[in-house]
């Protein structure tokens, strides 16, 4: 697999990543649950013998005193948990499968998405004359008429000799 501007592509068919996990994974896609009815089942059918063996190992456990009689059920109930076990693990590993594959498909889905908007618009500012400078009394920086830092203050427009005989400086945002 390699990558080309953003875009997982698969090198022995050359489509992307979503194209091969769609063509590989189609169960996958159900929008309503990351498990098929498949796994479904077989998770039920693991359960349902696991529980059985589990039961059968307790009954016999529960009626026999004798420790060696014991040993033959309590191998049934662990081979009943063990199964159990495995089939929750199988289920729940098919279902981050799904949900891996779906997440690449999203993201490629997304990569398509930004890649056909426009560009974002920027934010035009009027070019000041440098001689347009505006600060209040309480400023100890001076700034051009529309930086972002004096929008909707009080300011007076001064000249740049005024400003540096106040002992002002220069802004850092708008940098006059």
């Amino acid at each position: 697999m390699t990558v080309v501007r953003g875009e997982a592509r698969v090198a022995s068919s050359g489509g992307t990543l979503a194209d091969h996990l769609r063509a590989r994974h189609p169960e996958v896609l159900n929008p309503t649950s990351p498990w098929v009815l498949a796994e479904q089942v077989r998770l039920g059918q693991l359960l349902a013998v696991g529980l059985v063996a589990m039961l059968a190992g307790w009954y016999g456990l529960a009626g026999t005193v004798a420790l060696s009689r014991q040993a033959g059920f309590l191998v049934v109930a662990i081979g009943g948990l063990v199964l159990s076990s495995v089939g929750l693990s199988l289920w729940l590993l098919a279902g981050l499968r799904a949900i891996r594959v779906r997440r690449v498909l999203v993201r490629e889905g997304l990569l398509v998405m930004v890649a056909d908007l426009p560009a974002p618009a920027v934010r035009e500012r009027a070019v000041d004359e440098p001689t347009s400078l505006v600060a209040s009394p309480a400023m100890t920086h001076y700034h051009r008429p529309s930086c972002l830092l004096v929008e909707g203050k009080t300011v007076a427009q001064h000249a740049l000799a005024a400003h540096l005989q106040s002992g002002r400086t220069p802004c850092g945002v708008c940098a006059p």
